[in-house]
């Protein structure tokens, strides 16, 4: 009855965000222009390229921006639709289930891609990527054959010289065994933008979506204002054939809707300012469950180098409870640091917020990542990363969660390469049993660039 209740949601989210995909296909044409240009040389990783007048998209395995306008992005395409990437690999996984005790192993053959579809001009563009895994397994009790989705939809258009809106929507399916490659963070050192990848907990089934529409109007040359609205859905579930998962963070069901507005003056090319308001409404497993957030941040970011970019906010959140419970008050924010070297890359992060960490939660957290990679010649890529993350929650006790990673990649020339990467998770709490989790994943892949045109 659970697997059809969860096959049903899958169902519908993904019906609406096709639906959503096909109509803003036929309603809202972009011509693309030609992309038989041939691809520029590579960039020196100590001079990113400059951000285009438009936001861009930034890929889902390394953060790389995606500005397809007269670009060729990869030679696998037919039309509009490209291959990014993909993997064949072997996966073991000494803890699938995720298990404070008798852990299970599991050995599974898997394979990923990485699609994309796009279509831009100056005025407007589309981007859609869909990121599919899938595993065969004959582990008794392990599924034998499942699919992990991750899928994100961009879409900005220029609605006169000042207005522009742009459209993010990220869709992520996991049934059992939580991310794979995924690094805590995925920095995109063009733009600055970080994004978090969700690790609290694994060995659970997992639906996440989230929809951001913003409305940018240009004041000045130098002062934006932006109007946003937001969706986010979260699902957890038992996995099959584990009847009491861990953690049991009481917590099945997340919706949250808000929006707000900001402000952005740039003193200069290098160096801006603003203020960003967010309020935001969360909905947990039933209606009478509900918290408001109401968020001001001041934020300051200054590329003080070509090479070194730092970005802060801070500002107080109030949080107000449905079911009489006192309003609290905290101070939230982030800071990042992103350093490009001649042969590396560097990004240290550090964020306090109430957004989902991998377990559903009706308080805050505080959260750190680090990741660095290294280049060795002109083969080999060494890559390290950690991320800690502390849950906070009012109804359970609190919850703490760590991923550390390392990866080598190996180039046999400009397209193939082997890898080897190994992932070590945790989480714990008081009164709660430690559950760790050791995954390692090998094999070959293809890319439509080396990975030392990749930002990562």
């Amino acid at each position: 009855m659970r697997k059809r209740t969860e096959d049903r949601k899958i169902i519908k989210i993904l019906t609406c965000a096709s639906f959503c995909l096909v109509m803003l296909l036929f309603v809202y044409p972009c011509p693309a222009r030609s992309q038989d240009q041939p691809q520029g040389n590579p960039t020196d990783p100590q001079q990113p390229e400059s951000v285009p007048d438009h936001p861009v998209t930034s890929t889902l395995d390394t953060g790389e921006s995606i500005d397809t306008d007269n670009k060729v992005i990869s030679a696998l395409r037919v039309g509009h639709w490209s291959l990014l990437d993909f993997s064949l690999f072997y996966a073991y996984d000494n803890n699938y289930a995720f298990q404070p005790t008798n852990p299970s192993a599991s050995n599974a053959a898997a394979a990923s891609a990485l699609i994309l579809y796009s279509r831009q001009n100056s005025d407007s563009g589309i981007d859609f990527q869909y990121q599919p895994y899938l595993f065969a397994s004959a582990e008794p009790g392990y599924r034998s054959l499942f699919l992990d989705q991750l899928l994100d939809l961009h879409i900005y258009r220029h609605l006169s010289a000042r207005w522009i809106i742009n459209v993010d929507e990220r869709f992520r399916y996991e049934p059992d065994n939580g991310s794979l490659f995924d690094p805590t963070i995925i920095p995109n050192y063009t733009t600055g933008q970080i994004f978090q990848t969700p690790f609290l907990a694994n060995g659970q089934s997992s639906i996440q979506n989230g929809l951001v529409v913003s409305l940018i109007y240009t004041l000045t040359d130098r002062d934006t204002v932006t109007f946003h609205a937001q969706y986010e859905y979260d699902s957890l579930t038992n996995q099959l054939g584990v009847p009491n998962p861990f953690p049991n963070q009481g917590f099945q069901t997340s919706d949250t809707i808000g929006g707000g507005v900001s402000w952005n003056h740039r003193w200069h090319l290098n160096q801006q300012i603003g203020v960003n308001y967010t309020y935001a409404r969360q909905i947990l497993t039933q209606p009478s469950q509900q918290q408001e957030y109401n968020t001001l941040l001041v934020t300051y970011e200054q590329k003080i180098r070509p090479t070194l970019t730092l970005q802060l906010a801070v500002g107080p959140s109030i949080q107000s409870h449905s079911n009489g419970t006192p309003a609290s008050k905290t101070v939230v924010g982030h800071a990042d640091l992103l350093k490009t070297f001649r042969s590396a890359f560097l990004t240290l992060s550090f964020a306090r917020d109430y957004g989902f960490t991998g377990v559903i939660s009706n308080s805050y957290h505080d959260r750190y990542d680090a990741s660095y990679s290294q280049y060795v010649g002109r083969r080999l890529v060494l890559s390290a990363g950690i991320g800690y993350i502390k849950q906070d929650s009012l109804v359970v006790a609190e919850l703490n969660g760590r991923d550390i990673y390392g990866r080598v990649d190996y180039e046999l020339n400009n397209r193939w390469g082997i890898f080897g990467q190994l992932t070590v998770s945790a989480v714990a709490g008081p009164g709660l049993p430690y559950a760790d989790r050791d995954l390692f994943t090998g094999g070959v892949r293809w890319s439509s660039k080396s990975r030392h045109e990749f930002q990562q």
